[in-house]
């Protein structure tokens, strides 16, 4: 068994058994052993979650710093910290800059950039920022890289409510068209 499914099975266990409390150290414990960036950002992960259970939610911001410091040119790190930031709530400007240096690896590399555009016009859409959301929005309706089996689908919520008048209506309305289609539509 995989240590991390092994993990898992263990938190899901003492949870269930002894509370929530009871699971926050473990993946602490493991990540002191973890050495490969796959593994450390997934039991950061699990810890994130970890936390939230043990009613320790103010300390995620924490985890998902900790993560991008450990891993300046993780695409997935800075996309975690941006997306917690920009939904439970934080600093909107270091949201957005986790963000654009998601955006800058994710296109050097050829892979995550629609998760990290879309991201990033997120934040900038909550920042009212409209010339800079229509030019994300530009970005992520002219992306050509290659589509991952996981990466995600264009998703409506980055176009939902912009006020009239406020970003090219055409650019709103073939976005959408891409979040009815298959992945990489």
């Amino acid at each position: 068994m995989l240590p991390e499914v092994r993990l898992r099975n263990t938190i899901e266990d003492l949870r269930s058994e002894k509370g929530p409390a009871a699971t926050i150290d473990l993946p602490n414990l493991e990540l002191a052993a973890c050495s490969s960036e796959c593994d450390r950002l997934s039991l950061l992960r699990m810890l994130h979650v970890e936390y939230v259970h043990g009613g320790m939610s103010d300390q995620v911001i924490d985890l998902k710093e900790q993560a991008v410091d450990e891993f300046p040119a993780s695409v997935a790190a800075l996309t975690d910290l941006a997306s917690y930031i920009y939904y439970f709530g934080g600093d909107l400007e270091r949201a957005l800059e986790a963000a654009e240096s998601a955006v800058q690896l994710s296109t050097a590399r050829g892979y995550w950039t629609r998760n990290a555009l879309q991201t990033k016009a997120r934040i900038l859409k909550k920042l009212e920022r409209y010339d800079d959301f229509e030019e994300t929005l530009k970005a992520l309706l002219s992306d050509e890289t290659p589509t991952l089996r996981y990466e995600i689908r264009y998703e409506k919520d980055v176009v939902e409510g912009i006020p009239p008048g406020a970003v090219d209506a055409q650019l709103v309305s073939s976005f959408l068209e891409r979040t009815h289609g298959p992945v990489g539509a």
